[in-house]
Order: structure tokens, then C-alpha cells, then sequence
């Protein structure tokens, strides 16, 4: 390559960069713009607040604060941690008083029921092979025991309760207190025990014919003279004096369509007292199996069970209990009674042997 050439094209490269080398500064100059304009977009929104005071910013640890005030509980456990190693030092540690928990009252548990509650008599299983003892008088009750048939219950002189078309009895049995039907239970009428004659020669000794229960009765009676006494169903019917049975009707004949008079009392017995006075009972229940007539039977001696059969279907449970002359067996006219019962029942009640005056009976 020619000299000239080389020398004219050489310097060229040096003429860009000097033109670089020029331009540099309007470039860094715009670049600045740029940066200048950049920031004051960035600061605008501060210019709006410019003048307002900033708040003051305050140390808290050039603050002096007041302690709070110790509570009795930090007091004490303050003193305690301060005397317990004095305490070890000196060899006298006195023990920390604990707080002394207030004692919650409490429900009483009920009393248990008593075993030495008064025994009537006693009373067989009979019937079937085993029967239950129940908690409550339901046939759905808790069963306490069963008892095998022909074993015998000890039979409590409580009310008798009618439920779920049975009669229930309070019997104890191995020392466990419960209620059994009486539908399957024989009782022992040899087991009530008689009043003891008195020692006053020609005196009789009366009873209150309904034992074991309360009762209540008062001193009128339709049509004839007598008296309804009102007692649960199954209570003891007992001779009011000593004497000898009658007349005896253990079979309820008594038809609500027909009202025959002589079947009004349904299940009834009467006796001759050795005081020369017919007693009478009707609406019973059933007639103890040991009763029969002739049998010879001592005042308090159980006579039967007292109910609603005959005419008393349509009333409360009763004993109908009348005082007469002694007549003839059939008679049911006169034994229904002729002379009130009401003051001789009061006295026996009271303990008073009053004999029935049958010179009141009107003629």
C-alpha cells in the first residue's frame, strides 16, 4: 500500500475518538438532567409539609419512674425469703403458715332405713318358683333378692300399696328391705300376735279392727246405722274382741246388674263376741285361711284383708264394720248393723275397753 495512503487513512481512527471523547460531557450533563428530574419527582410529595414541626423525640431512659407499690402477698414473700436464711443461720426455722382451704359444705347423705322396723307376722312364697323383691311397689322396679318358693319373708307392719293391679306388701328378707306382691304370698295369720286378756275377772278386752295402717272413719253412715273405715286395700282386718266366727262368705257374688242386697258386701264374716255383740266386716279383700266358722278367735287375732269387693267396686277401699244383736246366720239385714260403732271405735282407739250397749239399739 502506498505511503500516502497509510498516512491519510491512519489518523482517522483518532478523529472518532476525539468525537467521543467530545460528546462525553453532553452525555454525562444529560444524564444528570435525568437524575436532577428523578429526584425531585421523588421529594415532591415532602414539599407539600414543609415548615410543620416534627415532634420532639424523647428518651425514656432519662425518665425516672415510681416503683410500684409492693401487695401484702410480695411483702410476705419478701420477709420470708429475707428471714429464711437468717432462720438457717441461728438454727431457728419457723415453718411457712400455709392459707387454710375453706371446706365446701356438703348435702347430708340420707339416713339408711332402720332394720328394726315392727314385724306383723311373716309370709310364704307360694305359687310359683321364685319371686322378686323389688325396690319400689312396680313390676318394674329394681330387683333386690329373689326369694325361692316356700321360703318365708319377715312381713313389716307398714301400709300396704296398690299398684299396677296389685296389692304390695313391705317385707324383709336376709336382711334387704323391699315390697312384693301379695298375689303370691302366703300369710301366716298364726303369726299376729293376740291382746293379752285382761286380768280383771269379767272384764273383755276390744281391738281396733284395722291394724298396721292409718285409717279414717267418721260418726254417720247412710241408711243404717254403721261405719266405713277407710284404709289401703290389703290392711289387717282383726277380731275387735274375743269370740267365735259366725258366718263366713269368702266368694264375691255381688253383680253390679242385679244389686242384690244380701251380696252387697261382697267377701264378709261375722263373730259373737263373748260380750254377747255380733261384729261384722264386709268389702274385704280375702278371708284368712285359718278362719272358719265355730273357730274360736281372741281379740287383735287376724280376721282377713281389708278391700273393695262387693258394692265398694264403686268407692274408695273400705272395711264396713257394724255392731248388732245376734240373730241368725243369714240374717244380713240386722248384721249389717243396728247400733253406731263410732264411739266404741274411738275409744278402742284411745285403749279404752268400752263395751257396745245394746240397749241403744232402737227398736
Amino acid at each position: 500500500m502506498p505511503l500516502f495512503s497509510q498516512l491519510t487513512e491512519r489518523p482517522a481512527a483518532p478523529r472518532r475518538i476525539r468525537f467521543l471523547i467530545a460528546g462525553l460531557p453532553g452525555l454525562g450533563m444529560l444524564l444528570s438532567l435525568v437524575a436532577l428530574f428523578s429526584y425531585a419527582s421523588f421529594r415532591e410529595p415532602a414539599s407539600d409539609v414543609r415548615g410543620a414541626v416534627e415532634p420532639a423525640v424523647v428518651s425514656t431512659s432519662s425518665l425516672t419512674t415510681q416503683p410500684p407499690l409492693p401487695s401484702r402477698t410480695s411483702h410476705s414473700t419478701a420477709l420470708a425469703a429475707v428471714r429464711q436464711p437468717m432462720a438457717v443461720m441461728t438454727g431457728k426455722v419457723t415453718p411457712t403458715p400455709t392459707a387454710t382451704p375453706i371446706a365446701t359444705p356438703t348435702a347430708t347423705a340420707p339416713a339408711a332405713t332402720p332394720l328394726a322396723v315392727p314385724v306383723c307376722g311373716r309370709a310364704v312364697v307360694v305359687g310359683v318358683t321364685a319371686l322378686n323383691l323389688r325396690q319400689e311397689p312396680a313390676i318394674t322396679a329394681p330387683v333386690l333378692a329373689v326369694v325361692p318358693r316356700s321360703e318365708a319373708v319377715e312381713w313389716l307392719c307398714t301400709d300396704p300399696v296398690q299398684a299396677d293391679r296389685q296389692v304390695w306388701r313391705h317385707v324383709r328378707y336376709q336382711r334387704v328391705t323391699g315390697w312384693m306382691s301379695d298375689r303370691f304370698l302366703a300369710l301366716q295369720p298364726d303369726q299376729i300376735t293376740p291382746i293379752p286378756a285382761t286380768a280383771v275377772p269379767g272384764a273383755f278386752v276390744y281391738a281396733f279392727p284395722v291394724r298396721g295402717t292409718q285409717v279414717s272413719y267418721g260418726p254417720y253412715h247412710h241408711d243404717y246405722p254403721a261405719t266405713d273405715i277407710f284404709a289401703p286395700p290389703g290392711s289387717l282386718f282383726v277380731a275387735p274382741t274375743s269370740g267365735r266366727i259366725e258366718f263366713v262368705n269368702r266368694v264375691d257374688r255381688w253383680n253390679a246388674a242385679t244389686d242384690v242386697p244380701a251380696d252387697r258386701g261382697g267377701i264378709m264374716l261375722s263373730l259373737i263376741g263373748d260380750d254377747g255383740v255380733r261384729y261384722y266386716g264386709s268389702h274385704l279383700q280375702a278371708i284368712a285361711e285359718s278362719i272358719e266358722v265355730g273357730v274360736r278367735v281372741e281379740a287383735g287375732q287376724l280376721l282377713g284383708y281389708t278391700g273393695a269387693s262387693g258394692n265398694a267396686a264403686r268407692t274408695p277401699p273400705h272395711l264396713h264394720f257394724g255392731i248388732s244383736r245376734p240373730t241368725t246366720p243369714d240374717d244380713w239385714r240386722t248384721r249389717r248393723g243396728e247400733l253406731s260403732p263410732y264411739p266404741y271405735l274411738k275409744a278402742w282407739e284411745r285403749g279404752e275397753m268400752l263395751t257396745p250397749d245394746l240397749s241403744l239399739i232402737r227398736p
